[in-house]
This record gives structure tokens, sequence and C-alpha cells, in this order.
């Protein structure tokens, strides 16, 4: 089939290797490597005993075949353990793009210093629950709400915080001053700090502070209207209060280190983010934070929420279903940066698999979709990932298959490092959760472009007609399992019309 286009400047469109032989999954290197189920309902395997989890990421994770360069590695909930790990263990997964991650205690400081003796980054990453900073109060009765006693109030209520007692996030602030003073007097640098710290006062807590006169005092009435207000009041409340009291103390210390907290990104009525139960992100600019963390979790809660009553589920448009889901916070907080504030970057939480409601049965996206998933994150300014991986003894090898998608799809990107370090992301829309279009991605150079393109269904456009730069427009072919292309600008001038051969023949543009 022939296409002539106008097109000012030579154009060269390669088909990139990766297009359809990635797509499948990994073959375990040993086998002593679990393989993980994949379908709509996963079975779930009998308890495991002693899980050999060091030694699974290394026998079942092959080391990277492309350079990582200065991007960060791959960080997981449950990654490398520090147990009995040697120094070339350490070089060993660093070779498959992830590290070993440290804690702000000062326990963890001789860890710190191991890792950065051997060149690899120091990267914070811990946990904290609804009660912190709260907790540090000690007595429960000296940090909750003043609910009166006797009135018939669910147990819960009475264990929500006062979420204006600022003395206790400054004593919080205090003890994280202290532990990085000490990392700065051990030689350490603390490259990274991408926490997750959910000590937000709950959407439930709405009716509890109703009936607590003491601490509604303390809220604007504005904000307590209706509960849609107070989402929205308690989401801002919450960011101010982590980049006043967790943000600034970390940058006091370290000025460069890359910080992130959960669910901190950007949103604005242009472009609003949705959580997972499709509420409204309020509009949220910049702050101490010095990178945005947007969610993409195949989460069962923003399945039910996005899956219309009834229906019957099939893998295919479960699949679209979670593609939307993944795609659109990361997706809405990317367009935001570029427009308001590009100097941060993001790191999101990614993972294929989480259960949030476990009383129900919700179908589970394919490892197929999910790598798709994964890799056109990356194509939207992706900076780092974050995996949710939680070893759970009842499916341990869903826990490993999310270390191996995730660096088997890091790898594919990393051939292309110098366009994911300098393009420019040219599209952030997200196909809705039944919709067959044609997904694609892409970042672009002055010259290069590299794009992927996915067709959500069999109904999907089967070609792309695109301008990649100002009066040049390429017109790419999509196969079934997705299709990437480097398209380089190799003349300044000149018409041309556009070839298209069957995948996966390299395209090339002619002078007529």
């Amino acid at each position: 089939m022939k296409l002539a286009l106008p097109c000012f400047g030579l154009l060269l469109a390669t088909v990139l290797p990766w297009s359809a032989a990635s797509a499948g999954e990994v073959a375990p290197a040993t086998s002593a490597c679990p393989v993980a189920s994949d379908g709509l309902y996963p079975a779930l395997p009998a308890p495991a005993q002693d899980i050999p989890w060091n030694r699974w990421l290394l026998d079942c994770v092959p080391p990277l075949r492309h350079q990582r360069g200065g991007r960060w590695p791959l960080v997981f909930w449950h990654g490398p353990q520090w147990e009995g790990v040697c120094d070339a263990d350490l070089k060993a997964y660093a070779a498959r793009g992830m590290v070993p991650t440290v804690r702000l205690v000062t326990e963890d400081i001789p860890r710190a210093q191991r890792l950065q003796r051997l060149g690899l980054p120091v990267i914070a990453l811990e946990g904290k629950g609804r009660g912190w900073p709260y907790d540090q109060a000690g007595d429960a009765k000296l940090w909750t709400l003043d609910l009166p006693p006797g009135a018939e109030i669910p147990d819960w209520w009475r264990r929500e915080p006062d979420p204006l007692r600022l003395d206790l996030w400054t004593k919080a602030a205090d003890h994280i001053r202290g532990v990085l003073r000490a990392y700065q007097a051990a030689g350490v640098t603390l490259d990274a700090a991408w926490l997750d710290y959910e000590g937000q006062p709950s959407v439930q807590v709405y009716e509890a502070l109703l009936a607590a006169p003491k601490a509604r005092a303390k809220v604007p009435p504005a904000a307590l209207a209706t509960p849609q207000a107070f989402y929205a009041y308690r989401r801002q409340l919450w960011i101010q209060l982590m980049s006043a009291y967790v943000a600034a103390p970390i940058r006091e210390f370290y000025p460069s280190a890359s910080v992130a907290n959960w669910i901190h990104l950007l949103s604005s009525p242009e472009h609003p983010a949705q959580s997972w139960d499709n509420w409204r992100h309020p509009d949220l600019s910049a702050t101490l934070f010095t990178a945005t963390n947007p969610v993409a979790y195949g989460v069962d809660t923003a399945f039910q929420n996005a899956w219309p009553p009834g229906r019957e589920p099939d893998q295919a448009s479960v699949d679209r279903a979670y593609m939307h889901i993944l795609l659109r916070q990361p997706s809405v907080d990317a367009q935001n940066r570029a427009l308001k504030a590009p100097y941060l970057h993001a790191v999101p939480w990614v993972a294929r698999w989480v259960r949030d409601l476990d009383d129900r049965r919700t179908p589970v996206m394919s490892r197929t979709a999910y790598r798709e998933a994964l890799r056109h994150l990356w194509l939207r300014g992706t900076a780092a990932m974050q995996v949710f991986n939680p070893l759970r003894n009842s499916h341990p090898a869903e826990s490993l298959a999310e270390v191996q998608d995730a660096v088997a799809v890091y790898d594919e990107l990393l051939a292309w490092r110098d366009l994911l370090d300098h393009g420019e992301v040219m599209n952030y829309q997200v196909p809705g959760p039944d919709e067959q279009g044609l997904l694609w991605s892409g970042v672009r150079t002055a010259d290069t472009a590299l794009l992927r393109l996915y067709p959500l269904g069999e109904q999907a456009p089967k070609w792309l007609d695109l301008a990649i730069w100002a009066g040049q427009r390429v017109v790419l072919q999509v196969s079934p399992g997705g299709t990437s292309y480097r398209i380089e600008r190799a003349s300044a001038s000149a018409q041309a019309r556009i070839l298209q051969l069957p995948v996966p023949t390299t395209l090339a543009v002619h002078r007529p």
C-alpha cells in the first residue's frame, strides 16, 4: 500500500525490535523459579514455606541488556532483602536494575554506607500508617478526636486523630532532622526519599469531626459543608503538612535529593486527577517535594468503580478497564507538570494486582496488558518506578512476577535511554475504560522520536496519521500485539512520500 503525504524533511521510520518479541512473559531461568498465573481469576497456590526470595531475584530475573546510565534503578516494596547479602549480590541486583532501599532510621546507616561505597544510589523507602505522626503523643487519648463519652459512636471514630495537632507534626519533623543529622555525620548522601506516609485524615473522619466540638472548631466551616468539600480540604491540608514537616526537613540536609510521597501529584481544573472511587482530586500545585507520586495500580477498588454492574467480564475488556485505570493518574500528572511545574519529575507506584477489597473476587489484568501499560508510562514522562509487590505466602509467584515485568519493560526502554532522558512527551490522552481505540505514547527531540502504538480491541484503528514535527507527518501501521517506531528527521528540506510496508520491514522516506 502506498500513501503519499507532504513532509518537509527526510523522515526515517524503523520498526523497533521489541514491537512483538517482548510481548510474552519472562521465561523462568531455572525450574526452581515459580511461574505466576495469568488470567481473569488467578488461582492461588498453596502457602509457600521458606521462600528463597533473594535467590529468586538472582535466578529468575535476568540482568539488564542495556546500560542504566544515570537513570534511577527500580525500587520494590519487597525488593532485595538485606539479611545475608554480600557486596557481590548487591552488584548483581544493580545489574538487574534494582537496589535495596533504606529507612529513615539511624539503624540503617551502615546499609546506606555500603550502597554508597559500591557506587549505588541511597534511596529511602518506608511506610507509615494512619496514626502517624499523631501517635507520637503516646496514649491515644492525647491525640484522638474529643468525642463525647457514652454516645452511640462507632469505635473507629474514636481512633481518628485531630488533624490539626501541628505540635505533633513539629515533633515528627524534629525526629527526621535528628536521623538525617546522623546520616550526614556518617558521611552518607541521601539520593532520594520516596516515602509511603499515609497519615492523612480519612474521608470517613468527616462525620466524626461533626461530633467533635474542639477539633471541629479548628476547621473552616466551608470545609465541612459537604463530604466532597472535606475531601478536597483534607487532601490539600495533608499535602501541605507533608511538604512543611517532611519534605522541608529532608531538603534542609539534602537539597538535591529526589523527594516524593504517596499520591502527591498535580491536579488542575483543566486536567483533574481522579481517585480510585472516581472522586476528583482537588487542585494541587508544586510544593517542597521535588517529585510527584501518582499511582498506577491494578487495584480492585478502581475496577469495581469502572466496571458496568452486572456485565460478565472477559479478559480483553478487563484489560481495557485496567489500562484506563493505570494510565489516568500518571498521564494527568504529567500534563500538569509540563504546563505548571516542568522542573518536577514523576516517580509513580505501579502494580498489576492490588487487593483493596478483600471480600470481592475481582478480575485481574493480564501480564501482557500490564507490560504494555508500563511501556506507555515510561513514554509519558516517568523518571523512576516504585513497584508495589508485597510478598504474601499465599501467592509468592505474583510478587516475583511484578519484579520480572517491571525489569523486563525497563530494560526494553533503556535501549532508548537518551530519548527518555531528553525527549518531550507527545501524548497524554487516556482511552476510556471500555474504549476500543488506538493507544499511543511517544517522546521526541528536535530530530528523533520514539513511539509505541497499541490497539485496544479488534475495532481499534489500524493506522495512526501523526504530525511528528510541524509540517512533517507520517502514517504508521499498528499490529495486534503493538508496534514501536523510532523516527528520525534526517534532512532539513524536500518533499517526501511515506511508503508503508508490512512490519517489521524498515520504513523509509524517499525523495520524490
